[in-house]
């Protein structure tokens, strides 16, 4: 089974998960994040995308327009991959979250627990090639890891 994570926005996360187990993750603009679930998948069973979620916090309508742009654009280039009878998982930020128990509110702390759940779960460093955290590929780890355990790998 293919599940393939991913947490949209200008810099968007992504991660290809086998059978349950993590293969592929990064974090990139949409069209390096497009080619490279392409160049992996065949068929993706599962495609859990982080909904864009208008609640409380600093975002403002700029921010939430891209945002869902963005996930727009991702799901209509990944569309094709997805058969009719797979699913797409679109949580909350507060649905994935609780699925994987990370309950914090404050979005740095949410940012360093993410990092540090995902890095245990892939034993890799979410660390970019200049050594800057890449939070995005994090949240991507920790939303498909989030729906194994929802829905089973």
């Amino acid at each position: 089974m293919i599940i393939v994570g991913i947490d949209p926005g200008n810099t968007s996360g992504w991660s290809i998960w086998e059978d349950g187990n993590l293969r592929l993750s990064g974090q990139g603009k949409i069209s390096e994040l497009v080619h490279l679930v392409e160049c992996n998948c065949r068929q993706i069973d599962m495609l859990a995308i982080e909904s864009m979620y208008p609640g409380k916090g600093p975002a403002g309508p700029k921010s939430l327009y891209t945002l869902g742009k963005n996930t727009g654009k991702i799901m209509g280039h990944l569309e094709y991959l997805v058969s009719k009878k797979n699913l797409v998982w679109e949580p909350t930020p507060q649905e994935w979250r609780k699925e994987i128990g990370i309950d914090i509110r404050d979005r740095n702390k949410v940012a360093e627990a993410a990092i540090k759940y995902a890095e245990q779960i892939s034993d890799e460093k979410m660390e970019g090639p200049r050594g800057g955290k890449q939070i995005d590929r994090a949240m991507a780890v920790c939303i498909g890891y989030a729906a194994i355990k929802r829905f089973g790998k």
